[in-house]
């Protein structure tokens, strides 16, 4: 296991945030559970003083673009946002899952582990962007980006809103 250190970070950051299910299991097909978990993406980034500029929420992996301005402590914004979405959710029901979601009388949703690159330039932020909203088509969900109700495909394309508002204001992350 990796023991993660707590260190404040100094903005401005882009980062590219990857974090599975647990085991893999692909609960957020449940699509009451997906919008419970993207709601709280939105309320983990503004309590941390961050924005989120794309996200896809996938049935067992989420895949964020998250800036900062100021100060910024990534394992704490990540452990937030971990900590709201199972909560909005523990009290849902869970279907095939339910069993498999509780590890010693625990709802664990999450695996403690994710990954993250931080951006620093123009191009390196449209390709993450790209690949977080095709992995749906990718993955056998959707035909088109614009059809994963859980990404932020609609807003940037068609410029529709999509379950949360994100920022399009790359220009004062200082990228090249």
């Amino acid at each position: 296991m990796r023991i993660i250190t707590r260190i404040e970070k100094k903005g401005p950051a882009l980062i590219y945030l990857t974090t599975p299910t647990r085991d893999l299991m692909p609960i957020f097909k449940l699509e009451y559970l997906a919008r419970q978990a993207v709601l709280q993406l939105k309320r983990a980034a503004n309590e941390a003083d961050g924005e989120i500029l794309g996200y896809a929420l996938l049935p067992s992996t989420l895949y964020v673009l998250v800036g900062f301005q100021g100060s910024y402590d990534l394992p704490g914004f990540i452990y937030n946002y971990k900590w709201l979405s199972s909560r909005a959710i523990v009290a849902q029901e869970h279907g095939e899952f339910h069993e498999r979601l509780y590890r010693k009388d625990k709802f664990k949703p999450w695996m403690n582990r994710f990954d993250n690159l931080a951006i620093g330039t123009q191009a390196q932020f449209r390709a993450k962007l790209d690949h977080l909203h095709n992995e749906p088509v990718r993955k056998g969900l959707a035909v088109e980006p614009t059809d994963w109700e859980f990404s932020s495909a609609r807003d940037w394309v068609r410029s529709e809103p999509g379950l949360i508002s994100v920022s399009k204001d790359i220009a004062k992350y200082g990228l090249v």
